[in-house]
């Protein structure tokens, strides 16, 4: 189910940077929109933000943008599979046919609705019931090679056939500014190994640099579960496990991640036909 005025155009929940701004410019979208879309931009463009790979995204316009109308409808967790599925079927296409870099900088931001102040564990809560909505509704097998039980430590989140590292941001993060980006709750996602292939090309020093630039931006230390692990060490981390970080370093928000197979599932179908959609939607762009 896509929702029409959430969708550039009508059909498809997936924004890219010219779509959306074009979209605020004539009022097209709801007010806060703007607001999130503005903080997050001036964030990112910061100097001084952390993740300069985040910077280079927002520059390039490799930045995807779906908007949920809210964090607890089904209607919301329907929009949003279906940009999550989008993304990764763009991210796919990049992958298998550009010979630039360009595409490890593809990343999808989903912003929610400013409501109000709310504790981080309120946030946990509503995040953790959201992206179980989401597996709920996912109409792709759970891949072979990711155990599902979270207690296991090879555990991933995925969804679309696909792990996911989902960063989860919040305006109940005050201290720990790098996951605060905007008045709203805002999540990050990227594919799990597309980090792989960013420290394949680059190299070990980005993930110590951003590790020392969040020690500077934020105002507490970074996160233990966040440390630049070695690569050999870093799969069988429990900080994968975490995507809300507390402004404390002495807990964390546990994820009560639920498995369900495919015939459990709301209308649970492992056929997804919209891959045609997204070839022509690659084919129009620049």
């Amino acid at each position: 189910m896509i929702i029409e005025n959430l969708s550039p155009d009508g059909l498809t929940p997936l924004w890219k940077k010219s779509q959306i701004e074009l979209a605020l410019s004539d009022s097209k979208l709801p007010s806060w929109v703007q607001k999130s879309y503005d903080a997050f931009v001036e964030i990112m463009r910061g100097d001084d933000f952390p993740c300069f790979f985040g910077n280079l995204a927002e520059q390039k316009e490799m930045v995807r943008y779906a908007i949920a109308p809210s964090v607890q409808t089904s209607e919301s967790w329907e929009h949003i599979i279906e940009a999550i599925y989008l993304y990764l079927e763009e991210e796919s296409y990049f992958a298998g046919n550009s010979t630039g870099v360009d595409s490890l900088f593809l990343t999808l931001v989903v912003f929610f609705p400013p409501e109000g102040e709310h504790l981080l564990e309120d946030y946990a809560e509503q995040v953790y019931t959201f992206l179980n909505g989401l597996h709920q509704r996912d109409r792709i097998p759970w891949p072979e090679n990711i155990p599902r039980d979270p207690q296991d430590i090879h555990w991933r989140y995925c969804l679309g056939g696909r792990s996911l590292f989902v960063n989860v941001c919040t305006p109940a993060n005050h201290n720990r500014r790098s996951r605060n980006l905007g008045p709203g709750l805002t999540m990050v996602i990227n594919p799990d190994d597309l980090f792989a292939r960013v420290w394949e090309r680059w190299g070990e020093d980005p993930r110590h640099k951003i590790y020392h630039r969040v020690e500077k931006y934020d105002h507490i230390p970074p996160h233990p579960l966040v440390k630049p692990w070695d690569p050999e060490e870093e799969r069988n981390q429990p900080h994968a496990k975490v995507t809300v970080l507390a402004d404390h370093n002495d807990r964390q928000c546990v994820f009560p991640f639920r498995y369900f197979s495919l015939d459990q599932r709301v209308g649970g179908c492992p056929i997804h036909s919209s891959s045609s959609s997204v070839a022509q939607n690659n084919q129009k762009s620049p």
